[in-house]
């Protein structure tokens, strides 16, 4: 009698505790009763139950694992039917019941956004993300990858820059994530226009070297090579005046890049391309050499004060330039001489004032870094002297360093700065002993190429990432940037020397054009994350380094070009790095117009306007970067402020 008693009360269920339930709400007490010991594992699934399998229990069990249907463990089931074993059988009833809480959820919104418009303007934060049904779901949380992230840090978004396409002259150009923004309208400027191509009639070039020139880089095939040569050669300047153009060179740009020395100049090139005292020319020097020769010209000219900015003369020596290359084919027979003068077409397109050959810049410094790779080994392998290992190893740390500039001006990853390369930095000792007797100073030298090792390979490695960094790596970087040691000079930027004053100017910023790099994307984030006061969010650090580092930048090369504006005004990396500076000064100034910081954001950004304004009527960079609404916007904000 006692055991059908308990059996009973075991069909009963267990017993109610407070007042007994009514009739209509015993069914959904049970039904609320099962769900819950289901949910403890004490009884088996739902779906377990409907298939009359046997359920281990667990939550999810193994029966729904195996099955793929976890997310219905352990209180959800198919829907009945003809093969409801199968999840693939229940889609139907599955979107249909997507699409009914889809429906729900956008009532929902409305409902949200109706209230919220009547407290204030600002959308809701749940509603300023749209929801897109195509979008792919997130992993789980249980990722192991997510446990090395810091605790309450969010994703930085993908960064992967700017595509502009014309579409009337079907192109393309990418700009990179650490580039600026560009505009597809070209600046109104006295500069001359956007044209990539070159009137060589103009220039004084005959037919005959159309087919070398237009073929660059690569070379023809069955053209007479003797003729383009000989018409090449026949455009030689006077001796003196290719050495004064050489010194002219070297003295305005030795504190950017060491390529080619003055005694590589003197002793190497012009003995083999000019008889002694006279003008005739003789063939004892390659067609790459001949194109490294017309590249000093170029670059000389177009840093000759004596004559405008972006002259015809310094057109001509490119365009032979480019014929020389095309003498001889450069990927069967690269050298030394190769690589270095696409180098200098690579600088030449940057300084050239055609906004068409900025894409170029990087692609010819890409395509020389590839060829590098080609000839380019440690000198120690070859047993060569002493004086021509230093050499070779200074050049390919400059063009180690020129490759990660331009990346960081321009946004495309580097070409050659990776973890493959094997070339020693030269010593300070060589250093001294083979700069002797050169005309100009260098410019950054062994620290510079240290530098480039240290710091900025590593800061391309996270800025150029498709995968945002954590922050915890960003501040160690930071740390390590800071603590880097920099030279100590006893000159300034008010020294007469030229070399000197801009050697100076590059060192002065050279370490908060990193950092700026480096935090440029947290201080964008902290901008989103706070816009009232981004001091206060998990960013702080990012936004102060960038917002200093910028007005620095501003300054410094407001000063610069006080002392050296025909050279600052032919520079085109200088105002790139200046428009980003001045884009984040500008940022702070119209956002953040409460917060307390120093110095005046308004003031910094009032400064800026005035550099690019008298700026922009020699250099195409100023002026693209002077049209700019953003630009524009910042100096109607100082206006109405003031």
């Amino acid at each position: 009698m006692a055991a059908s008693s308990s059996a009973s009360a075991r069909r009963r269920g267990p017993p109610e505790q407070g007042s007994a339930p009514s009739p209509a709400s015993a069914p959904y007490s049970k039904t609320v009763a099962k769900e819950i010991r289901r949910s403890r594992g004490e009884i088996a699934c739902a779906e377990c139950r409907r298939l009359k399998v046997r359920c281990n229990r667990q939550i999810p069990c193994s029966t729904c694992i195996s099955r793929g249907c976890v997310a219905l463990c352990p209180n959800g089931i198919l829907p009945p039917g003809d093969n409801s074993r199968f999840v693939s059988a229940a889609k139907d009833h599955l979107h249909k019941k997507l699409s009914k809480l889809e429906e729900r959820m956008r009532a929902l919104e409305d409902a949200l956004a109706i209230a919220q418009s009547a407290e204030c303007a600002e959308p809701h934060p749940l509603l300023r993300h749209p929801f897109r049904s195509d979008e792919p779901l997130d992993d789980d949380d249980g990722d192991e990858a997510s446990d090395e992230k810091d605790s309450g840090e969010e994703a930085l978004a993908d960064s992967f820059g700017t595509l502009h396409i014309n579409p009337t002259e079907k192109t393309i150009r990418f700009y990179g994530p650490s580039g600026g923004v560009e505009d597809e309208r070209p600046p109104a400027s006295p500069i001359e226009s956007d044209d990539c191509s070159i009137n060589l009639r103009a220039l004084g070039f005959p037919v005959e070297i159309d087919p070398f020139y237009n073929s660059f880089p690569l070379a023809p095939v069955g053209l007479p090579v003797a003729t383009a040569r000989s018409i090449a050669e026949s455009f030689l300047p006077r001796r003196d005046r290719a050495v004064s153009l050489c010194r002219l060179m070297l003295e305005h740009l030795s504190w950017m890049f060491q390529i080619v020395s003055f005694q590589q100049f003197a002793q190497e090139l012009l003995p083999n391309i000019y008889v002694a005292e006279q003008s005739a020319t003789i063939s004892l020097c390659g067609a790459h050499d001949l194109a490294l020769f017309f590249c000093v010209l170029a670059i000389g000219a177009l840093v000759d004060l004596s004559l405008p900015a972006y002259n015809s003369q310094a057109q001509r020596y490119y365009v032979l330039a480019r014929v020389s290359l095309a003498l001889q084919p450069m990927t069967r027979d690269a050298s030394l001489s190769t690589v270095k003068a696409l180098h200098l077409i690579s600088i030449y397109n940057g300084m050239s004032g055609r906004e068409s050959n900025m894409s170029n810049t990087y692609t010819v410094l890409n395509l020389a870094g590839r060829l590098a790779q080609k000839v380019y080994i440690d000198p120690s392998h070859w047993k060569l002297s002493p004086k021509d290992a230093y050499d070779r190893r200074t050049y390919f740390w400059n063009l180690v360093s020129g490759d990660l500039w331009q990346s960081l001006g321009t946004g495309r990853p580097p070409g050659l700065a990776n973890a493959f390369g094997h070339c020693k930095i030269p010593t300070e000792s060589e250093e001294r002993q083979y700069q002797k007797g050169e005309l100009a100073a260098v410019g950054f030298g062994v620290w510079g190429f240290h530098a480039s090792e240290h710091l900025l390979i590593p800061v391309m490695q996270i800025v150029m990432s498709t995968k945002p960094p954590s922050y915890r790596e960003v501040l160690e970087l930071d740390k390590t940037i800071r603590s880097f040691k920099m030279p100590s000079i006893s000159e300034s930027m008010d020294s007469p020397s030229t070399a000197v004053s801009m050697m100076c100017f590059v060192r002065s910023n050279y370490m908060e054009l990193i950092l700026l790099a480096l935090h440029r994307p947290f201080f964008a984030q902290a901008m989103a994350m706070n816009p009232q006061n981004p001091l206060e969010g998990p960013y702080g650090h990012s936004f102060i380094t960038a917002y200093k580092c910028a007005c620095i930048v501003i300054d410094t090369t407001n000063y610069a070009y006080k002392r050296n504006q025909p050279i600052l005004s032919r520079i085109w990396m200088i105002w790139s790095f200046c428009f980003t500076s001045a884009i984040i000064v500008g940022a702070v100034a119209s956002r953040c117009k409460d917060l307390n910081i120093d110095p005046p954001p308004l003031a910094v950004l009032h400064q800026a306007c005035m550099l690019f304004e008298v700026a922009s009527k020699t250099n195409s960079r100023a002026a693209k970067a002077l049209v700019r609404r953003r630009l524009s916007l910042v100096g109607e904000i100082f206006l109405t402020s003031s």
